[in-house]
């Protein structure tokens, strides 16, 4: 087993273009998460979406199957090559905001960085559709991409699992799901300053928790919102840090922020995997905070994680790192 740590930044306060967009969205005044409806928090989010990614050899909208019918989906190819891996990607949002046009630019950059084909997974949304739908959504679909590779263009065969925030939770529990349903395998997963934990007690949500765009108050909303009672909080496939087994897991990149309430929970179901015999590469960037991946256009440091992930995919799968 070899295990890979390391730190990217250069000290512990939040670096300039951090500090500028923590600032501008101070400057908004928007009301807070906790405090509006889901359906406002989404509205909210649709009159932000600003950016988009690279061009692709071909993007196309799809219809995956899910846990309970048809899912839409998005399939990114970066070339014309036939022999690509494909990452099956879920969107963050906190279970109750997000979608595949949300996350289009950094699925684009993904799939760029990566040179995989990025299947972009638009699973059914809490409170309307709470825990397990929305997992077992996700796996749905990872099973449908395995099933329907030579339609996706891929002669390759191997598939990678990611997400970032709740989509990395989705990410690890699909990973859990898949080794203990064993009706087919993943090669890696990828997980994004991901929620692994519901404790709220941790140092990075006491530290973190304020001020920095994502709030204790905004994850417990969106936790009320995701599961129907806290007796699931003890289900490995709605939290993963509550599995107790985490051996024979695919490889895994864990990305954390530092000033990121999400961060020790990362960093600890990291060793948790480490402990269990898994392979892991972890990086903690320093000087930012949670949502600097998909602010990837102005702060540097989130377009390097993007290409941290592409190289990880490409060690992983290509064996062709630039």
């Amino acid at each position: 087993m070899e295990t890979k740590s390391k730190n990217w930044g250069t000290d512990m306060t939040l670096d300039a273009q951090s500090e500028i967009a923590r600032l501008r969205g101070v400057e908004m005044g928007l009301s807070p998460l906790h405090s509006i409806s889901p359906i406002e928090a989404r509205d909210r989010e649709f009159a932000e979406i600003r950016n988009w990614g690279p061009p692709m050899h071909e993007v196309r909208d799809c219809l995956i199957s899910g846990a309970s019918g048809r899912l839409t989906g998005r399939i990114y190819t970066p070339n014309e090559l036939d022999s690509l891996p494909v990452v099956v990607w879920f969107h963050g949002g906190g279970w109750v905001q997000g979608g595949i046009l949300q996350t289009d630019s950094v699925a684009r950059k993904i799939a760029q960085a990566s040179g995989c084909i990025v299947v972009s997974v638009g699973y059914r949304l809490a409170p309307e559709t709470k825990f397990p739908y929305p997992v077992e959504d996700c796996y749905a679909a990872t099973r449908w991409v395995t099933q329907n590779l030579a339609d996706l263009g891929s002669k390759n065969g191997q598939i990678a699992v990611a997400g970032y925030s709740a989509g990395g939770n989705l990410a690890a529990a699909v990973s859990i799901m898949v080794r203990d349903r064993l009706e087919f395998e993943l090669d890696a997963q990828v997980l994004l300053c991901p929620v692994l934990d519901k404790n709220f007690t941790l140092s990075s949500y006491l530290e973190y928790g304020q001020g920095y765009g994502l709030t204790i108050e905004s994850m417990q909303w969106y936790w009320n919102h995701y599961l129907s009672d806290m007796d699931q909080a003890l289900d490995p496939y709605a939290v993963p840090m509550q599995c107790n087994d985490l051996s024979n897991l695919p490889e895994a990149l864990i990305i954390t922020a530092d000033h990121d309430p999400l961060c020790d929970e990362g960093e600890i179901y990291a060793t948790k995997l480490i402990a269990a015999g898994v392979r892991v590469n972890l990086s903690q960037y320093l000087g930012v905070m949670h949502g600097f991946i998909s602010m990837s256009d102005s702060i540097d440091q989130g377009m390097r994680a993007l290409e941290e992930t592409g190289n990880f995919l490409r060690r992983r799968f290509l064996h062709d790192t630039p």
